[in-house]
């Protein structure tokens, strides 16, 4: 069976209406079925990956009450107890993980839906009901930071800013009446991504192809410590483009040495947001904002 999946709302705008909301968890998508006896957990495209995290099959028994279908997110947290989906890919790659793989980075599974219970589907049932019957199917005494049910909120405002000043990836909002829509992306489901503001060094820029001919393709930038972090190519207008090359071509620049991109002679301080960096540093999906200075 395949999850059902949420649209994409405008980052930063949360929406108003019937909604409960959830934190979005930064991790790898799972749906796991349990016979009673054992768990099989498959990946968003329906993958068999039990084997990649045997400490949530393992425990399953012990969780789980009955046979059923649970829709849920795996999740490696940081050192500060944030979701780091850096981690999670590294468990996720793992043909066959050992145990000082599962220690470094342990699996929380943590569950947001029940899509059948007892061989009874509930996926017709709107979604307090189906968290009602998730409450119900897990023990409560759940093993400790391996399995968690997903908290929801009825104040989105307060969750997403909650989620901006701890780093978080963002959050979902759900219609309080949705029925589950196996493989289905309707607005039932919202997830609204937290665009970080940081500011970095413009130190060159690559040869812009295309409709970008005689403008540039991506702004090469660096952090504030020195340490390059990649490219930022939208946000661009193209009147900016122009605007922008211009300004290069008046500062000068030059090839830089492993001929990959145009250093400029000058690096210029701007804005730009994205989601969180990944383990290099890297913005993820960076957007540019504005040049710190008029140029």
């Amino acid at each position: 069976m395949k999850p059902m999946l949420a649209k994409k709302h405008p980052a930063g705008e949360v929406p108003q209406g019937n909604y409960l909301y959830e934190i979005k968890y930064d991790g790898v998508r799972a749906i796991i079925e349990y016979d009673g006896a054992q768990a099989v957990i498959f990946s968003r495209n329906g993958r068999d990956i039990s084997h990649q995290f045997p400490e949530i099959v393992g425990s399953a028994p012990d969780v789980l009450r009955g046979p059923g279908v649970y829709d849920g997110e795996l999740v490696v947290c940081d050192e500060n107890g944030r979701p780091d989906f850096t981690r999670i890919t590294s468990r996720f790659h793992l043909k066959d993980p050992r145990e000082s793989d599962v220690d470094q980075n342990p699996v929380t599974a943590v569950m947001f839906d029940a899509i059948e219970i007892d061989g009874e589907d509930l996926t017709h049932l709107p979604l307090l009901e189906r968290r009602s019957a998730l409450f119900s199917s897990m023990s409560e005494t759940m093993a400790e930071g391996v399995w968690e049910i997903s908290t929801a909120h009825d104040d989105g405002e307060r969750l997403y800013s909650y989620a901006e000043r701890n780093g978080l990836e963002g959050i979902v909002a759900k219609n309080v009446d949705s029925i589950y829509r196996p493989g289905g992306r309707t607005a039932d489901w919202l997830k609204v991504k937290i665009l970080h503001r940081e500011t970095v060094m413009v130190v060159g820029f690559t040869e812009g192809k295309g409709k970008r001919r005689g403008v540039f393709g991506s702004l090469v930038i660096r952090d504030m410590r020195g340490h390059m972090i990649g490219n930022v190519g939208t946000g661009f207008t193209d009147a900016q483009l122009a605007q922008y090359m211009d300004h290069f071509e008046a500062i000068g620049y030059r090839l830089s040495g492993d001929g990959k991109y145009f250093e400029l002679k000058t690096p210029l301080p701007a804005d730009v947001k994205g989601m969180k960096k990944n383990a290099s540093g890297a913005i993820r999906e960076p957007v540019f904002v504005k040049f710190q200075n008029r140029l």
